[in-house]
């Protein structure tokens, strides 16, 4: 991005869904006992096409606000706002 340039950021909030919840929560205890080798937040879930059939895995980062703001301070990046709205975290950021 050019200097002045602006990013605007948006990432499901996986907390809010009490389905992804229990997954990452599960995932968490795994984890805690060596038994997931993925990373804390990390999830992995049926993906599904508008009739409701199951066509893919999907990977996904269920990012805090908090862990949002760090990645995005650690890039580099200058945060002007960062908020939720509906089921979703926004961030604009600026270099």
């Amino acid at each position: 991005i050019k200097k002045g340039g602006k990013i605007i950021i948006t990432t499901w909030d996986m907390y809010r869904s009490r389905k992804h919840k229990k997954i990452l929560c599960k995932n968490c205890i795994l984890k805690f006992f060596g038994l997931n080798k993925m990373d804390f937040g990390d999830i992995v879930f049926d993906w599904k096409n508008s009739k409701g059939e199951v066509v893919s895995k999907r990977y996904y980062h269920a990012y805090k606000m908090s862990e949002l703001r760090k990645d995005c301070v650690d890039a580099g990046l200058l945060i002007e706002k960062i908020y939720k709205r509906d089921n979703n975290i926004y961030v604009e950021l600026k270099k």
